[in-house]
């Protein structure tokens, strides 16, 4: 049997898909991180795919780390130790490795010695109306686990492929999976393919279409530590990721530079002072910017209130101060 779910929002669509899978999912599903309750081929569209954050799980996810993510993937990163700054359980899901062998952004640009990302804008610039731009992340050399049914490494990609069209001004994206934990990675996926699609639009010029995602298996895991609110957050993200090729290509490169420093300082109270009061990235960047850092406060150097405030002051984003903000509480509970 088949899911589909639409909404405006990821909070709406992600709110549905959860009845769904409550009340229709398989139970005991045997995995190899524990029992899980599962439904097959589930699709969902986010009408708006600019209202990509999921701020009704509880808790709430890293938004850190989601937007950690964005940078890594759109510079062709896969060093796991940057990565790992802003998500320190990492290595527990995907392997003590200093590269990450599934790195969605190092496959997209590097894999089959060819850049997917700038050759899809190229395309499409060109040829708006072609069907044939797919983004390819899984590789079946690596992939593909072994006769005997074990993977070949602990880093293997749940995200197959995405595929691009031009309609009526608007870039559309469609995201196929062949896994989603709908807990840990879900809300993570749409944040990552959604920011992309924006930002790809600003490249071609375009206005942002409805996103698409497809698993084959979307399932919640028993032993989950989580819930869902009522309800989210209901304050519109205003922030336009959408920039000229060159300037988008300068800015994720200043981000990814930004994130290496952030890792590699000493002092990173000074470096964080230095970016908050200097930087001269556009506004929606300069928001991905200011919530890195307060992350780095929280996470690294302990609670600096002064320095708290100076960094949530440099925020203009409702959405991720509410977000931030929540999982600042979860880490005093904790």
């Amino acid at each position: 049997m088949s899911y589909f779910v639409n909404g405006n929002t990821a909070d709406s669509v992600y709110t549905e898909i959860y009845k769904e899978i409550i009340n229709n999912g398989n139970s005991n599903i045997l995995s190899r991180n524990g029992k899980t309750k599962e439904l097959l081929h589930v699709g969902l569209t986010i009408k708006n795919p600019r209202e990509r954050w999921i701020t009704v799980r509880n808790p709430i996810i890293s938004i850190a780390y989601a937007i950690a993510e964005v940078i890594f993937i759109m510079n062709g990163c896969n060093e796991a130790r940057l990565i790992n700054f802003f998500n320190p359980s990492l290595p527990k899901f995907q392997g003590i490795t200093d590269n990450y062998p599934g790195a969605y952004g190092y496959r997209l640009r590097y894999a089959h010695n060819i850049d997917q990302i700038a050759t899809a804008y190229e395309a499409l610039l060109y040829n708006p109306n072609s069907r044939q731009v797919v983004l390819e992340i899984w590789n079946p050399k690596m992939d593909l686990p072994n006769k005997e049914g074990i993977p070949n490494n602990e880093d293997i990609p749940c995200n197959i492929c995405s595929l691009l069209k031009v309609r009526g001004e608007k870039l559309y994206w469609t995201q196929v999976m062949r896994s989603n934990d709908f807990m840990l990675g879900l809300p993570y996926n749409i944040v990552q393919f959604t920011s992309i699609q924006e930002i790809m639009a600003g490249w071609l010029k375009l206005d942002v279409g409805e996103y698409v995602h497809f698993s084959d298996s979307m399932h919640i895991y028993n032993n989950g530590k989580f819930e869902l609110k009522d309800k989210g957050i209901l304050v519109e993200n205003k922030d336009d990721l959408r920039l000229p090729k060159v300037e988008s290509d300068r800015v994720l490169f200043e981000l990814i530079k930004k994130m290496q420093e952030l890792l590699e300082a000493k002092d990173k109270k000074e470096f964080i002072k230095h970016y908050i009061n200097n930087s001269s990235l556009p506004e929606a960047y300069m928001n991905w910017l200011v919530i890195l850092c307060i992350y780095t406060v929280i996470k690294y150097i302990g609670s600096d209130m002064e320095l708290l405030y100076d960094c949530k002051e440099k925020c203009s984003n409702q959405v991720y101060k509410y977000m931030i903000n929540e999982w600042i509480q979860r880490r005093i509970k904790k």
